[in-house]
């Protein structure tokens, strides 16, 4: 130690300031050698109770959610069916035989409105019940006979409802000159329907086919089914879209065109020229076949 001193030319209080530092290191190394060792360790008791609290924690939820299920599918009681007249059946009666109380309530009104079930299959008109609802109570179903029934109370004026056209099953219409009353005159077609197929040959520029009735929102393909016998088309008067003139916008309104194919349609247009016939259409490769198959006959590529 002496020779490491006189190495540095260490005078006597700068070797002792040395002595002291390193004296101070060894100890500081030494403590943190020993300290993990000599101090206790953390009590488990709380770590063990904040796991347990979590695992109640998870528990609880479950059992929660799992109660929250059965609950859910206990709110609604299993149906009770009894013997009941659909003419005269309160609205709690309805719940108990498996309805909603908004279908309920569905029923109610119609009869308050004037409706009337003089056979039980005049149920199963009703949209709000299902054909599964219809079948469970059809065999409880007793209407009874008009003179039955319990008068009505003195000064009771039954409301008016506007009058729709009498369905008729040997009626044959032309699906691309009706107006909304003849649509109501085929069976399942009612005021909604006849607006929205009126409506829809409007958009379309005219039906180049029966099928198309098909894309009619809500229309279903049963009421499509039992009307078509009764249904004839003349392809008179179809507008069809000028392809050549018109811009993307305009080509958009049509049902068959999406703004996307409109947009490429009239950049193609713009780069190669007028469009003369199907075949330079069909060049755009981003068009698929059921696009040119349904779009054809509304296209006038006359320039």
């Amino acid at each position: 130690m002496k020779k490491l001193f006189a190495y540095f030319s260490m005078n006597r209080k700068e070797q002792l300031g040395v002595m002291v530092l390193l004296f101070l290191m060894c100890i500081s190394i030494l403590l943190n050698l020993l300290f993990p060792i000599l101090r206790p360790p953390k009590p488990m008791s709380y770590q063990i109770v904040q796991l347990a609290n979590e695992v109640d924690s998870v528990a609880k939820l479950k059992e929660t959610t799992s109660y929250g299920l059965k609950s859910n599918a206990k709110t609604r009681k299993a149906p009770q069916y009894v013997k009941f007249d659909p003419n005269t059946l309160p609205l709690a009666g309805w719940v108990a035989m498996g309805l909603s109380e908004r279908q309920a309530a569905a029923v109610i009104k119609y009869r308050e409105r004037g409706g009337k079930f003089n056979r039980p299959e005049d149920l199963a008109k009703m949209y709000t019940i299902s054909p599964e609802n219809f079948q469970a109570m059809l065999p409880y179903i007793d209407i009874a006979k008009s003179n039955d029934l319990p008068p009505s109370p003195e000064g009771f004026t039954k409301p008016s409802f506007p009058s729709y056209p009498k369905k008729d099953t040997k009626v044959i219409i032309d699906i691309n000159r009706a107006d909304t009353s003849e649509w109501m005159m085929l069976r399942g077609i009612g005021p909604g329907f006849s607006r929205r197929i009126v409506k829809y040959r409007g958009q379309l520029g005219g039906f180049v086919a029966v099928d198309q009735l098909a894309e009619v929102y809500g229309l279903p393909p049963e009421t499509l089914e039992q009307i078509r016998p009764q249904l004839m088309l003349t392809e008179e008067n179809i507008q069809q879209l000028k392809i050549n003139e018109l811009s993307a916008m305009e080509l958009a309104k049509h049902p068959y065109v999406r703004l996307k194919d409109a947009k490429t349609i009239v950049n193609y247009r713009q780069h190669h020229g007028p469009f003369q016939s199907m075949t330079d259409l069909q060049k755009i490769l981003s068009l698929d076949a059921a696009f040119f198959r349904k779009i054809e006959l509304y296209l006038d590529f006359e320039n």
